[in-house]
């Protein structure tokens, strides 16, 4: 579990939403810290299931990338959990996979969660998601 900072905010505020990265390709976790950081957001990193879960009660996120398959669990029973606690099931949730069926997308997209498919080029994508998810957080920091 890391936590990091980044862009211009100050790192002890609480205005600075904060994005929950769980997954356990570590090469894609650094990367897509490096870019949300830069985007000025925090970031906590865990690369399983059991410790996103414990993040996510620590810390509860204003979002979270979750990936489908990781150790110690999955993605999508993360998911459900995140939505049936009612003290987390308003947090947006993205979840990124390569290896997704048209039915887990389906349930994705039930559990009211936005899918974007893990690849070299996601990227565009999930910036866009972030930012318009996370940017009426930022106004007035």
């Amino acid at each position: 579990m890391i936590d990091s900072t980044g862009g211009d905010f100050d790192p002890n505020s609480q205005t600075v939403p904060t994005i929950l990265i769980a997954d356990d390709d570590r090469e894609l976790v650094a990367a897509l810290s490096r870019r949300i950081m830069h985007l000025g957001f925090r970031v906590t990193i865990a690369h399983d299931a059991i410790s996103a879960l414990v993040l996510i009660k620590r810390d509860r996120p204003d979002m979270i990338v979750l990936d489908i398959h990781m150790p110690a669990g999955n993605g999508m029973c993360v998911l459900e959990m995140i939505r049936s606690e009612w003290t987390w099931s308003d947090i947006p949730v993205v979840i990124v996979s390569g290896g997704a069926t048209p039915s887990m997308i389906q349930r994705v997209r039930d559990d009211n969660a936005h899918f974007v498919p893990k690849s070299t080029g996601m990227w565009p994508s999930l910036q866009r998601h972030i930012t318009q998810t996370l940017t009426p957080f930022c106004i007035g920091t």
